[in-house]
């Protein structure tokens, strides 16, 4: 759909706990791996994401749960974890932390600013 905004996912990724929660995905996902080779079982990797209006604002609070359940020689490891990141939300639909369509904060130095220094 041409002129549609959508969440980039890379970038949604890197900022949901400021990338911790990307590494920790990363990470799951290479443990279950290795123990399902080493231990010829099957293991999973959950990611769930739950959104929730801030107030009544443009924001939504993003919950964030990753499991984890790799086989071992005995059984399995089990690991949960959760995380909160509220992140805007612009035209289409977007997700980001930063506020969509913010304003300048500061004026751009003139050049009689330069010629002053």
């Amino acid at each position: 759909m041409a002129g549609t905004e959508r969440t980039e996912i890379d970038t949604f990724m890197e900022e949901i706990e400021a990338g911790v929660a990307k590494d920790i995905l990363s990470k799951a996902l290479s443990d279950v791996a290795m123990g399902v080779v080493t231990n010829h079982k099957t293991g999973s990797v959950t990611i769930k994401f739950k959104l929730k209006q801030v107030g009544e604002s443009d924001q939504v609070n993003i919950c964030t749960d990753i499991a984890m359940d790799e086989p071992t020689k005995r059984g399995n490891r089990i690991e949960k974890r959760s995380s909160n990141t509220v992140m805007y939300v612009g035209k289409g639909g977007a997700m980001t932390v930063f506020q969509p369509n913010q304003n300048q904060l500061f004026a751009a130095p003139s050049r009689e600013d330069y010629e002053r220094s």
